[in-house]
């Protein structure tokens, strides 16, 4: 169900624009995955406390959904990356280091490296 979810916010980005939208898929991710994937429920948790005594980093609600993570730097607030709720973890690489990660880890997409908790 939820890969069918993906496909049509994929398919028509619009549906991002629906308020509430992206909540409800989120909230249909997490329950899938608290159903199905257990072990990576258990991974999305250790995920924020390992993150936040970072310096400068902090969470909030991403805007399609899920946590992101932000650094809070002098020149304003800036994503380093944001978890799903169904376990992908998205953090933006730049180009370079995208290729050299790319060469051991799949699959990369749109300058992003997506591996699943």
């Amino acid at each position: 169900m939820a890969d069918t979810l993906a496909w049509l916010f994929h398919r028509f980005p619009h549906l991002r624009l629906v308020p509430g939208l992206p909540s409800l898929f989120d909230a249909l991710l997490m329950g899938g995955t608290a159903l199905l994937h257990r072990e990576r429920l258990v991974a999305m948790h250790l995920v924020e406390p390992a993150i936040l005594p970072w310096p400068g980093v902090t969470t909030r609600i991403h805007r399609f959904g899920g946590t992101e993570f932000t650094l809070n730097a002098v020149s304003g607030h800036r994503e380093i990356g944001h978890l799903h709720e169904n376990g992908l973890l998205d953090i933006p690489f730049s180009r370079p280091l995208r290729d050299a990660a790319a060469s051991h880890l799949s699959p990369v997409r749109l300058g992003q490296l997506l591996h699943p908790l």
